[in-house]
């Protein structure tokens, strides 16, 4: 394949991720100080760790849930029509929306989390935010199990590497194993501060210190593959 149809055919894949992304993202209909918008709704990782972020500086699960809102916003505001009446909605913006459009939010939020829909459970005597914040502990646990479990092999493989100069292929793995760990500790550092968390949980996931990476061999293309798939095979809102 030639330089021009590789390109083309490298335009096409962004212009269809694109148009699959716009079509995911939902609009959710809400009061927002006496004008009724429509907000773009789509739950990723970001938004997650927007969540987890506030819950941990404001122990506050209403809080959390709102910034996680206002990130959506922010991330998903150019895929759709008339982006500009978002301009000027801040995070306080968002606070002052009422219980029951924000909970129409977070209704819509389940429907795109399989993980957060099956931990849900409306508890009596609890709001509807700290019984999202108990589904978003569980989602994040299951989560973390399996990807633990899935890169398993991966894991065991790279130990036994030996004797090899790092390529660009390694320094390529390295980076990516390095936000693996940025991402377990953003999963787990709100358990170390938050009451809301069960405590004993209060480790990381997968141990990635315990990596030797000082003679990688050839194998290093074939791992990083074989992680991408797994991650994707696992079906988490990136």
């Amino acid at each position: 394949m030639d330089k021009e149809s590789k390109d083309a055919k490298k335009i096409t894949n962004a212009q269809n991720i694109i148009e699959a992304h716009r079509k995911a993202v939902k609009l959710v209909s809400v009061n927002l100080r006496g004008q009724q918008i429509q907000i773009p709704i789509f739950y990723s990782m970001s938004a997650a760790k927007s969540y987890e972020e506030t819950l941990e500086s404001t122990n506050n699960s209403r809080t959390a849930f709102c910034a996680m809102v206002f990130t959506m916003i922010e991330n998903n505001k150019s895929f759709v029509d008339e982006a500009d009446i978002y301009k000027k909605i801040t995070m306080e913006d968002i606070m002052a929306i009422g219980d029951d459009d924000l909970q129409k939010v977070g209704r819509q939020i389940l429907k795109q989390s399989s993980y957060l829909k099956k931990h849900y459970v409306s508890h009596e005597g609890k709001s509807f935010f700290e019984n999202f914040n108990e589904a978003f502990i569980k989602e994040k646990k299951e989560i973390g199990a399996k990807i633990a479990e899935s890169l398993k092999p991966v894991r065991d493989s790279l130990k036994n590497i030996s004797q090899l100069a790092i390529s660009p292929g390694i320094k390529s793995l390295l980076s990516n194993i390095e936000v693996m760990k940025n991402l377990n500790n953003a999963f787990t550092t709100a358990q170390r501060n938050t009451p809301l968390i069960d405590a004993k949980y209060d480790r990381e996931l997968f141990d990635f210190d315990s990596f030797e990476f000082e003679n990688p061999t050839f194998r290093t293309n074939e791992l990083l593959e074989d992680m991408a798939e797994r991650l994707v095979k696992l079906r988490i809102p990136f």
